[in-house]
């Protein structure tokens, strides 16, 4: 699991314990206006409602994370085109499933990642989004030779 979404996910919990703790210290304790079980149920229902529980990622079907190469460039073009954005020149990450791009990050520059529209492709340009930010990071921080592009096409290339 990357770190990002670990420490992200930390935060969560952390925060959704405190919130438990003091709902559970607020109906020990009690106020003098409202006192007992119905209570108990408002805060824990208003503690739902504040801080649902996060969902997991459900995915369609497997997918392949990697680099852009130069053979990438029409599907890339394509997602582009689908977004109605102009495709910069950069090293894109790359989320496939089956073969077919559904979303790419930039990695050179920093810019928003890309998804097909007309599939539910948020978690995935987010988790894309987390992965170029983590390459740009360590690049920055120690310089190393570069990921060997792909060589093969995706099989939706045209």
């Amino acid at each position: 699991m990357h770190p990002d979404i670990r420490i992200e996910l930390g935060r969560q919990r952390q925060a959704a314990l405190i919130a438990a703790g003091e709902a559970s210290r607020a109906a020990r304790i009690g106020d003098d206006d409202s006192v007992g079980p119905n209570r108990v149920v408002r805060l824990l229902s208003r503690l739902r409602r504040d801080n649902p529980a996060p969902r997991p990622l459900e995915l369609e079907r497997p997918i392949v994370i990697r680099t852009s190469g130069t053979v990438d460039r029409p599907a890339l073009e394509r997602l582009a085109a689908l977004e109605s954005r102009k495709l910069a020149e950069a090293w894109y990450l790359l989320a496939e499933m089956d073969g077919e791009l559904v979303a790419a990050a930039p990695i050179d520059v920093d810019g928003e990642p890309m998804g097909d529209p007309f599939r539910p492709t948020a978690e995935i340009r987010e988790l894309l989004r987390l992965q170029a930010d983590h390459i740009r990071e360590r690049r920055v921080a120690a310089p190393t030779r570069p990921v060997a592009p792909a060589t093969r096409p995706l099989s939706d290339a045209a």
